[in-house]
């Protein structure tokens, strides 16, 4: 039995975790046995994906295994198999399904390349019952641009802004305005500002009912102009027809609010975030907790007509950047 084929039968077994200590000790045995290398990387695979599951099951949002996610890509890298192919993507894919993306996400999508993609990774997936599914590609554009807009690194929200354009440029995008947005918030980011408005445009012209459009505009002009960001981040709140997708838009509503002394849209919208989340059972970052446990808010009345303040902040910014 070649060296291979043992760790492939203890896999399709079922026994992974003999599978991964007998795949170490013949690699040190076989170090440049590429089917052995190969046969390993799916069991790094399989241990993987029971990371990612149990993840799932416990609904650990916001506390991802970053270190044992980090650790199988480590010994994934290590191997030095060709990309594209089915493993990496593969991989890749269990990645994207933890309930929380791991922080170290862009800097992998950075060393794998831009070429890392199979041309099925770039195509729309089709399942059983018709439902169209974003191809890979997007997903991980999406997703590493997200990360990305956490880090102090501006190499790598410049890698990220590379990645939403390859899959803008090269995939069957499902939801390309989310690609979009991504791309606009981390231009803000970097400073970028003027090319951030070139793209902003043609949205807040033809879209008017986008509510990531005007939220984007927001973060653009916060910076400079707090008071219109505010007006901006109102007319977004207004036309959100679904908050769990506007979440952020509230709590940044509220900040913005209240930096400006009106507590009362400022505590309306922290509450319309924390409910979203509550509703949904998504936890609450320590930026929403601080805002509910602050002074200003416990000193706050309820805001009687929250629709009709909205729409007359939403009236304040003129109707293009």
């Amino acid at each position: 039995m070649y060296p291979n084929q043992e760790v492939t039968g203890l896999r399709k077994a079922g026994r992974v975790e003999d599978a991964y200590q007998r795949g170490h000790e013949l690699l040190k045995e076989h170090p440049d046995d590429f089917r052995l290398k190969g046969s390993f990387g799916w069991v790094l695979y399989d241990k993987l994906k029971q990371i990612v599951e149990t993840a799932r099951e416990r609904n650990t949002v916001g506390n991802a295994p970053d270190e044992a996610t980090r650790k199988i890509m480590g010994e994934y890298a290590r191997l030095g198999l060709p990309r594209p192919d089915l493993l990496f993507s593969q991989l890749l894919s269990q990645i994207l399904r933890s309930p929380t993306p791991p922080e170290f996400l862009p800097r992998l999508m950075r060393w794998a390349g831009l070429n890392c993609f199979r041309p099925e990774d770039l195509c729309a997936q089709q399942g059983k019952d018709g439902t169209v599914y974003e191809p890979l590609v997007e997903k991980a554009a999406r997703t590493t641009s997200k990360v990305a807009r956490k880090s102090s690194d501006p190499q790598l929200q410049d890698y990220a802004i590379l990645l939403l354009d390859e899959a803008i440029t090269r995939g069957e995008v499902q939801k390309i305005e989310w690609l979009h947005y991504g791309k606009l918030r981390l231009l803000v980011q970097l400073g970028r500002s003027d090319e951030a408005r070139d793209l902003l445009l043609p949205f807040v012209r033809g879209k008017r009912r986008e509510f990531w459009a005007w939220y984007a505009w927001a973060k653009l002009e916060e910076p400079t102009d707090p008071r219109r960001a505010l007006l901006l981040c109102a007319k977004a709140a207004q036309v959100c027809n679904d908050p769990r997708f506007g979440i952020n838009v509230f709590e940044d509503l509220s900040r913005l609010a209240v930096g400006q002394g009106q507590s009362e849209l400022a505590k309306w919208a922290a509450d319309r975030a924390a409910v979203v989340r509550a509703e949904n059972d998504w936890r609450q970052p320590q930026s929403l907790r601080d805002l509910l446990a602050s002074g200003w808010y416990a000193k706050a009345e309820t805001l009687a007509d929250p629709d009709r303040v909205l729409a007359g902040r939403a009236r304040g910014p003129k109707q293009t950047p």
